[in-house]
């Protein structure tokens, strides 16, 4: 829990930094739905809202809701009603009565996609986190800032310094991280480009085979019935030539016959 962030709290209330209840009927479930609000329900009764979703800041604790889109509902239908047509962006208005006066008023929220709310969900986690590195950084920018404020009043210029060069310090660390993570992401880039072009040549190598492959084989069958029909010719005409003998034969041997009878 953050109960205090000095200089920094127009950006982080304190009322923002909340225990998140896993018990509590969300609106958050990917398995379910494609769209969530970051809202968590206790029957029509608002528990908590996530940081970064589309209900943060516009429902606060014990708001009940009592119509969506301008109608009454049951309880089983709240979270239908709710995630409507269940397309990101979408919105749906509803009215809402807050916990003491009582007093209705019209929100009207934006149906967000679950997997984006599901990152900044731990992003949340892990400022949040007990043992949490960034919420070690964000006391330590915190009490630096606090620092700088007290040197400033007692027109501390020696202080003011040191503290301003380690912020110039600290902003050209971050500058750099930033900078070299866009070096990865731009070298991760190129050697994706330099894979799909390695993949397209492969394809198109793999379509050229396979015409040279369809070609000889096309080759292989016409050379394969030119074959046969030389050899049919062959055939018949070696067929041919030996009736012909066959008949010179028959007509020879009748020939002397007739001359011995005569």
């Amino acid at each position: 829990m953050l109960r205090a962030c000095c200089l920094i709290e127009d950006y982080i209330q304190r009322f923002e930094i909340t225990t998140l209840k896993d018990e509590t009927c969300s609106m958050d479930n990917p398995m379910k739905a494609r769209t969530t609000f970051g809202l968590m329900l206790k029957d029509d009764v608002v528990d908590n809202t996530l940081v970064g979703g589309s209900a943060h800041r516009l429902l606060r604790a014990g708001d009940r809701i009592v119509r969506v889109e301008g109608r009454a509902f049951d309880l089983p239908d709240l979270h239908a009603l709710m995630l409507g047509d269940d397309v990101p962006g979408s919105h749906v208005e509803i009215s809402v009565a807050e916990p003491f006066t009582g007093r209705v008023r019209e929100v009207c929220l934006q149906r967000m996609e679950s997997g984006k709310l599901g990152l900044r969900r731990r992003m949340f986690e892990l400022f949040t986190c007990r043992n949490s590195p960034l919420l070690f950084l964000l006391r330590l920018l915190t009490r630096i800032l606090a620092v700088k404020h007290r040197a400033s009043s007692r027109d501390d210029q020696v202080s003011l310094d040191e503290i301003q060069e380690c912020l110039s310090i600290w902003s050209n660390l971050m500058a750099a991280e930033d900078a070299r993570w866009g070096e990865v992401a731009e070298s991760v880039k190129r050697f994706k480009r330099t894979m799909l072009d390695l993949v397209a040549q492969v394809k198109n190598e793999l379509r050229r085979q396979e015409e040279v492959q369809k070609r000889e084989q096309l080759h292989s069958m016409v050379s394969e019935g030119w074959f046969m029909r030389c050899e049919t010719q062959a055939t018949d005409m070696a067929g041919g030539r030996g009736a012909g003998k066959e008949e010179t034969r028959t007509e020879r041997a009748g020939a002397c016959r007739q001359k011995k009878h005569v």
